[in-house]
Formats: structure tokens, sequence, C-alpha cells
């Protein structure tokens, strides 16, 4: 009993102590980047030459980094999605152009959190622009680190939430950066709306009047040619001269009908209305996003859960629903199917092990390793302040699941073989544990010492002769080796105490249960013993006429 207080109590003070002072969670693991894209957002009816000089502005204050290895430029409108070297998700929509950056190998350059404070400031003061620094990430694509999604049939509605969310998010959240959204860019445009009654009543054609309004804008089709030297067709338009294309000529243009010239005024009108670039909709319903990054040092996953808090407590018309969406539903999605994972091994452990044991005691004790091993990832993390990732530490909990159960299974299983050569519970236990702990040691040892290299993200590369610690790729595997070193070596710990403690629980227990009714009963200890033999049809034996019973172990 005191040995499982003393385990419970050292298990309980990880958990409160995590609890206390959580590391956080993420989706995947932050490496080192080897490119990066530094967006140059402005708005205004720009040119792409004037699109251009303002995003060398930008460029010539990046070239004298000392961690950039190169640098590729665009302007124009056509610079985010899949161009050049620096593809990304949620480009903003007023992103004019893009520097693109390849950085030089870890090692001989400074961490990208502070070569990224660099590139910030040099970038920063640019009249009329804001500028984002993002990494290219190497693991999935999930665009932004908070994607929140607003729904609502009426898009008034939602457009009316997102300005409200993301004030919010600009006043009163700190450790956030990126900030953008999907709303119409601000700008104008004019809608002409055709009356068909009024055009029918004066013998006017729809598509006519259409041909009409193009003579002030980008000209009317009127055929098509095809040069001596070109294999595609060139149109031919026909515009007004330059002086007379403006919305005013809309009023004095006149329309050849059956009746003669009729003004166009009298059933086309004009309204100005707001200008929309993209209108998104998911499932049928108008959508818009409201996006951003979490600053240096912050966890994407507490900002979700402050925004997240802050929307249950508004009131919102209705129809209005929102849903995150990026790596937060990602985080989900794979936390759900490890979940799945872990709990489908163990199933099929718990079956395998009780065939095997013939004792559903036993597959218990084998499968509360599990336990250990995962308060030990909970200790790793407390120690290496890590965060939880879902990806690779809970791929190293399910890794570790398979890896732990080992040593209480040959520990067991020795002690069921020891009790069918005629040892004592007691006895068999402290043989099977005398017996088992050397193998138990070295492969957990060399389980360990095997994933150190990848937790300390030490490389040795034979053929140059040289050891580099860090590099891109193999800080993805810091989280799970981690997991599994902490986890390996603290349920292996507590399993060569508490597996042979609870296997001799039982006896230890009934013996004292007889003794204590014998004394109770007016019997002897000695009559107690007596009966305790006789009940379970088996003498106990000192440990050391164990050999008769067991020859290989003298052997």
């Amino acid at each position: 009993a005191k040995v499982m207080i003393a385990i419970l109590l050292i298990m309980g003070g990880i958990i409160g102590a995590y609890a206390a002072k959580p590391t956080g969670v993420e989706f995947f693991v932050e490496t080192e980047p080897e490119v990066a894209v530094v967006y140059v957002r402005a708005r205004g009816n720009l040119s792409n030459a004037q699109k251009l000089k303002i995003v060398r502005k930008a460029y010539d204050r990046l070239t004298n980094n000392p961690a950039i290895d190169n640098l590729t430029t665009y302007a124009g409108t056509e610079t985010g999605g899949d161009s050049g070297l620096g593809a990304s998700q949620d480009v903003p929509p007023d992103v004019i152009g893009q520097v693109q950056i390849e950085l030089k190998p870890v090692g001989q350059r400074e961490s990208w959190v502070t070569v990224k404070e660099q590139l910030t400031k040099a970038v920063q003061g640019i009249p009329g622009t804001v500028i984002e620094v993002r990494e290219v990430v190497g693991g999935p694509q999930t665009g932004k680190d908070i994607r929140l999604q607003v729904q609502s049939d009426n898009r008034e509605d939602a457009m009316e939430a997102v300005r409200k969310v993301r004030a919010y998010m600009e006043n009163s959240m700190t450790g956030l950066i990126d900030i953008d959204d999907d709303l119409p860019l601000p700008g104008y445009e004019v809608q002409l709306k055709v009356n068909r009654e009024d055009a029918g009543r004066f013998g006017a054609s729809v598509a006519t009047a259409g041909s009409l309004v193009q003579l002030i804008t980008n000209g009317a089709l009127i055929g098509t040619y095809r040069p001596d030297d070109s294999r595609d067709e060139l149109d031919i338009r026909v515009r007004l001269p330059e002086e007379q294309r403006s919305l005013a000529s809309l009023d004095t243009l006149k329309l050849q009908t059956p009746d003669g010239l009729q003004p166009l005024s009298n059933f086309v009108t004009r309204e100005i209305k707001q200008q929309v670039n993209t209108l998104y909709r998911f499932n049928s319903k108008p959508s818009l996003f409201v996006k951003a990054n979490a600053g240096p040092g912050e966890l994407a996953n507490n900002k979700i859960n402050q925004l997240d808090t802050w929307l249950k407590q508004q009131t919102w018309k209705d129809g209005v629903s929102f849903k995150f969406r990026g790596a937060d539903e990602d985080q989900q999605k794979s936390a759900a199917f490890l979940q799945k994972a872990l709990l489908g091994s163990l199933f099929l452990m718990f079956m395998i092990l009780v065939v095997q044991f013939n004792s559903f005691y036993h597959t218990a004790l084998t499968l509360l390793t599990v336990i250990m091993s995962a308060v030990g990832v909970i200790l790793g993390m407390l120690v290496m302040r890590h965060y939880f990732s879902i990806i690779m530490t809970g791929t190293g909990v399910v890794a570790l699941a398979g890896v732990v159960v080992n040593n209480a299974i040959v520990l067991i299983d020795t002690y069921q073989s020891l009790l069918k050569r005629g040892l004592g519970a007691v006895d068999a236990t402290l043989r099977a544990a005398a017996q088992r702990i050397r193998p138990i040691l070295l492969t957990t040892c060399t389980t360990i010492l095997g994933l150190l290299p990848l937790m300390f993200q030490l490389n040795v590369n034979f053929l140059d002769r040289s050891v580099t610690i860090g590099s891109m790729t193999s800080s993805w595997w810091v989280h799970m080796s981690t997991a599994m070193v902490f986890g390996l070596a603290f349920s292996t710990v507590l399993t060569l105490v508490f597996a042979p403690v609870m296997l001799a629980a039982p006896t230890v227990w009934k013996e004292s249960w007889q003794k204590m009714r014998g004394r109770f009963s007016g019997g002897s200890d000695d009559k107690a013993s007596t009966a305790v033999e006789t009940d379970t049809g088996k003498k106990r034996k000192p440990v050391d006429d164990a050999t008769e019973a067991f020859p290989q172990a003298a052997e």
C-alpha cells in the first residue's frame, strides 16, 4: 500500500505541476525554414510600374542581411498562390508584390526567430504599405495560425461580424500579428441596370445597349484578324475618343431604334456600389475569413481558446456562425485519429494478453504501464519545456504504448513460469524481478541511447568527419523522441517497482486477512498460515530452496 500511494503521489505531482504551468499544444512542430516570403501590401489604383517601385524599396532594405542567400522579387496582382518559391496559403488580397528569400543553411546563420525580427524591422516604415514576413513551413500547409470562418445567409451580417471580430483581435488581444480578412477592398464600381419594360417601349435592344456602353469602356468587339507573324487571332474593338470615355458620356449617348435615336438614359440607370473583388461560399452559404498569426513566443492554440471564449460571450445576429479552420481543424481531426489509434492498439493488446496470461489482473497490470509512460511524457515536456505536438508527440505516445508493455510482459511471464514450477507467489515475484531486471534495463537503455541523438538534434557525418547540432529536418523528430525517452525511462523505473509489488499484493493481502480473521476467531498465527497454505493448494518455499523447483537458475 505504501508503494502504491508513493507512486500515485509521484504521478499526481507531475500531472499537477503540468496543470499549473502547461506548455501548450500545437498541431505540428516549429522548424527552421529554408525559404521565407515578404508580402508587400498596399491599396489604391496603382499601375504595375508603381507597384514595382514600392516592392523595390522593400527589396533594397533586405539585401544587406547576412542570413539571406538569394532574393527574388515579384510585382503585380498575380503574386500569390503557387508562383515562385514562396508558395503559401492565405495570401492577403491587397498584396501588390512579394520578395522571396532563400536563407542560408542552418548553422551558417542565426535562428529564424532572430532573422525574422531583423527582416521585419528592416522593411517597416515604407509609406502606405503593410508588410508581412512569413516563413514557408515544411510541414502541413495550413495557412495562418488562426483562420476563423464566419458564415451567414445574409452577407451583410457576416461582414458586420467580421469587422467586430477583427476590431477585438486588433484592440484587445495581444501577441497577434499579420491580421487580415476577406472583406472587400475599399473601392467603388458603377452598376448599370436596364429597365426592360422601358427599353421595349422604345423599341431598344438590350444587347445593342450593352455594345453602346462598351464604347466608353473596353470597346465594342466588331471582328478579329490574325497577323501573318502570329498563330492567334486578335480582337478588333471600337471605342470613343479618349476625351469622351467617361461616365458623363452615358448621359449623352443615344441608341438607334426603329423610332429613331433615343437617349440611353431613358431606360438605363446607374448606381454606385461597394466594389466586391471575390465572393466566398461554403456549403451554399456566404463565408468570410478572419486570419492572423501568433507572434514570437506565443502559441496559436492559446490565442484560439481566448478568441473562442470571447465569441461565446457575445451576442450575434441570427444565422451567424463561427468555425475555426486551418491548423485548429486539422489538429482536432488528427487528435481524434490518434486517440482512436491508441484505444485500438490497447484493445488488441488486451485481447492478446488475456489469451496468453489467462488473467485479467495480470493484463490490467501490463496495460497500466501505458498510463505510466504517458505521465513520463508529461514529465519530459515539463523538463524540456516542449509543447505537445499533436502530430509528433501524439505519434510518440502511440508508439510508446507498444514498447513499454514489453517490460511488464517479460516480468509477468517469468512470474507465471515460476508459479508453474512450484514456487510461492512472493518467492516467484522476487525471483522474477531478480532475473528480469538486467534484460529490462538493457533493452530500455539501448532504446534510450538510440533516441538521444534525435532528442538533442545531433548529426554525425561520417564522410566529412563532422558533428553538427540542429538542422531543419532533425527538429521534426525532437518532440517524438523526447516523448519516447522520458516515457520509457519513467515507466521502466516504476514498472520495476510497481509490477512486482502488485504481483505479490493479492497473496500478501490474503495472508494478512487470514491472520486477522484468525486473531478475531481466537486461533493462532500458525493455524492461519496453515489455512492459507491449504486454501491455495501450494506451500511456499524459501528463496534458498528455489533451485529445486527451477534448476536453470542454479546453472
